[in-house]
């Protein structure tokens, strides 16, 4: 950056707003001392989604903008005075956000437990097909977005559960196979359920899913119908068996496929990586030796890889190290132990592994500080944060409730910083300093609120949470600007150049304080032209002609010349400065093209561009 822009730089930091955090009760949607219990919160569009329980109309489908104004019940499906169209004991309802639809399956009373479809609206909220015609209920579950449809497992008298596809109306929603022919249904395989830790038994890939298929006689188990990882386009044809994998769980994204957990007679349950073939699936080891399972065993080992670094890492009990932490990249000479507490010490675990930006947040249980958290970069080892609760006490249940914001180390989770607080919102950023309680939200005989179920919605975060006994349990929300997070993220649209090609913006790494090297970088503009990446405090949305300008004002330019590939980077060091931590900003580039949409000629814009400095 040339003297004269960074002298800009530094003034754009010195004049940035500065705002504070707060919480508080969004709304009390079961009056009074009763609970309206949301669950399964899930984002739409500029909402957030959730099921709630009133006396009046039971349980429902509600949203929420993010405001008490905006939080409503979308639509009574179950008509019947106090009548529910959903369980939150049985029948896992699940969410999907589909473009500007959700899909769902809910019970209208008439149709049984069926397929459904909402816009966010009463009219628009609507039974999508009677898959089991009349009373009966074809239990639709396992919703996963592929490209322009949905996957799901269904239940028919005459096929059984089996896999379906959707598109969101009823004469694109159809069986695709009749796997397991007959009525005994061979798709899908329904784990114990827990909102926020669903046991992932489908995924999308390539142009379908992988998928939980039960198939006869398979290899290396016993003789009778056992699940197995299959793969489908959304066709009969399309539909085949990959590798031996035996009842496949949690298929988690890695590499160019997939990790997740699978049984063998030899080897019992350990991790397995696959990239969609035969070929190209495999164990990555046995890492408890014989037919002892190391993952998925219980609550300790749910196959939950969290990525960092280039490599996945795991909780696994093997029979050297116990419970302790391990990392893959993908292969099995590259699987190997990271920490493994309970070498030194047999009363030590690991108990579960979060990720947030480029650290890892361990808990680990040791006799001298109880379960709390330890934060490692994947290069050294775990080390104590804080011992949050003094002690032998549980300071940190990470099963509870987690959400990293944004691109640095910041997280939301729930905590116990004292037995007498009890389990409430915590923050952190992994270092003692910045670890501290958020708000005390039970403050008399319930102690602690239990919050869970943290959702991102814009600049806030909703949560499901119990006070004192004078509301209950229910929705609570976050302000995410008063946390200090590192973000940074693109919106709007851009406007096309020379042969339609748009320009692009994005941030080059994180935006955490400290980091010299973050920046923003212009891509697909047209090569070798005068370009501009222009910033302000406030983001806007003023027409252009065809084109959108994404921010409010002009305050600071950074000119050049795109590169030969059309690219333009601007370098925007973060030295580390307590004045630049909270500061937000926004751009938008400009590329010099008589191609351009912009003004008949002038040039081409790119999308906007948003950037928090935070830890």
């Amino acid at each position: 950056m040339s003297p004269l822009r960074t002298s800009l730089w530094l003034l754009f930091v010195a004049t940035a707003p500065v705002s504070l955090p707060a919480q508080s009760l969004l709304k009390d949607v079961w009056a009074g001392g009763g609970s309206s219990n949301p669950t399964y919160l899930t984002v739409m569009g500029g909402a957030v989604y959730f099921l709630a329980e009133t006396p009046a109309a039971g349980i429902e489908l509600w949203r929420s903008d993010g405001t008490t104004a905006g939080t409503t019940m979308v639509a009574d499906i179950n008509p019947t005075p106090g009548a529910s169209a959903f369980s939150i004991v049985s029948n896992q309802p699940e969410f999907v956000a589909f473009g500007t639809t959700l899909l769902f399956w809910a019970n209208d009373g008439t149709n049984g437990r069926e397929l459904w479809r909402s816009d966010g609206t009463a009219a628009g909220t609507q039974m999508v097909l009677d898959i089991n015609p009349g009373a009966g209920s074809s239990d639709p579950w396992g919703f996963t977005v592929s490209g322009n449809r949905v996957f799901f497992f269904a239940t028919t008298p005459s096929a059984g559960q089996e896999l379906w596809v959707t598109d969101g109306t009823a004469v694109g929603t159809h069986m695709v196979i009749d796997w397991w022919p007959g009525t005994n249904g061979g798709g899908g395989y329904a784990y114990s359920f827990t909102p926020g830790q669903g046991r992932l038994t489908m995924v999308a890939f390539g142009n379908g899913v992988l998928w939980n298929a039960w198939v006869n006689a398979f290899p290396v188990v016993p003789a009778g119908w056992v699940p197995a990882l299959a793969f489908s386009d959304g066709t009969a044809a399309g539909t085949s068996l990959v590798g031996s994998a035996y009842d496949p769980r949690d298929l988690t994204p890695f590499g160019n496929g997939f990790l997740f957990s699978s049984y063998s007679a030899t080897t019992g349950t350990e991790p397995w990586f696959t990239d969609g073939t035969v070929a190209g699936t495999f164990p990555l080891g046995d890492l408890a030796t014989g037919t002892a399972a190391s993952v998925d065993t219980n609550s300790l080992t749910l196959f939950r890889p969290k990525i960092v670094a280039g490599r996945a890492w795991f909780v696994a009990n093997s029979t050297a190290d116990g419970y302790s932490l391990w990392s893959t990249d993908g292969t099995p000479a590259g699987t190997s132990v990271f920490f493994a507490p309970q070498v030194a010490d047999p009363s030590s675990q690991v108990r579960n592994v979060r990720a947030a930006g480029d650290r890892l947040y361990v808990e680990v249980y040791t006799p001298t500080y109880g379960s709390e958290m330890y934060v490692t970069d994947g290069i050294n080892p775990p080390t104590l944060v804080v011992d949050l609760n003094p002690g032998a006490a549980i300071g940190w249940n990470s099963f509870v409730g987690y959400l990293a914001i944004g691109q640095g180390r910041l997280a939301v989770t729930t905590m116990r910083p004292t037995d007498s607080i009890g389990d409430e919102p915590c923050i952190t950023d992994g270092t003692a300093a910045g670890t501290h309680l958020l708000a005390n939200l039970a403050t008399s005989s319930f102690n602690s609120s239990s919050p869970r179920e943290y959702t991102r919605l814009g600049g806030k975060i909703l949560f499901s949470a119990q006070d004192n006994g004078v509301t209950g349990r229910e929705l609570y929300s976050l302000d995410v600007a008063g946390f200090d997070a590192a973000e940074a993220d693109a919106y709007g649209l851009g406007c096309a150049g020379t042969g339609g090609a748009v320009p692009a913006l994005a941030a080059v790494g994180a935006p955490v304080l400290g980091n010299t090297a973050f920046g923003v970088r212009l891509t697909n503009g047209l090569a070798s032209a005068p370009t501009a990446v222009f910033f302000d405090f406030a983001p806007a949305a003023i027409p252009a002609g065809p084109c959108t300008v994404w921010i409010q004002a002009l305050t600071i330019a950074a000119p050049g010349v795109t590169d030969a590939t059309g690219a333009f980077q601007v370098p925007l060091p973060l030295v580390g400065a307590a004045a630049t931590l909270g500061l937000e900003f926004w751009g938008q580039g400009f590329v010099l093209d008589a191609n351009g949409l912009l003004f008949g000629g002038l040039g081409s814009l790119s999308n906007g561009a948003h950037v928090r400095v935070g830890h």
